[in-house]
């Protein structure tokens, strides 16, 4: 719904501010592999929602046209030098923490 309600947008006032996002994904590796990666399902299981219980046919246009333009301001997003260093090593070694590990 976040993506139905709100365009991206540069700025806090009722949208997705990208700059924030495309500064925070530029500079993690492991940040922006989960989100991107998590985009990439959201276009896919969108749609999933639809009829009575979940979106029309425009509200899932709208979100699938969101997505995409996250994805590609996150794209063409310059990244950081410790960025480009975590992604050559990308998915061998884990980037994420397992729920089971955390301590409370």
């Amino acid at each position: 719904m976040l993506l139905r309600e709100h365009p991206i947008g540069a700025t806090d006032d009722e949208t997705i501010n990208i700059k924030v996002i495309t500064h925070t994904l530029s500079n993690d590796w492991g940040f922006w592999r989960t989100v991107t990666g998590n985009l990439k399902l959201l276009h896919e299981m969108v749609e999933h929602y639809h009829g009575l219980a979940g979106l029309t046919d425009e509200d899932r246009q709208i979100v699938h046209q969101r997505i995409e333009e996250l994805e590609q301001e996150i794209e063409a997003a310059p990244k950081s030098l410790r960025w480009k260093s975590r992604a050559a090593i990308g998915e061998k070694v884990r980037w994420y923490k397992v729920v089971e590990e955390l301590s409370r």
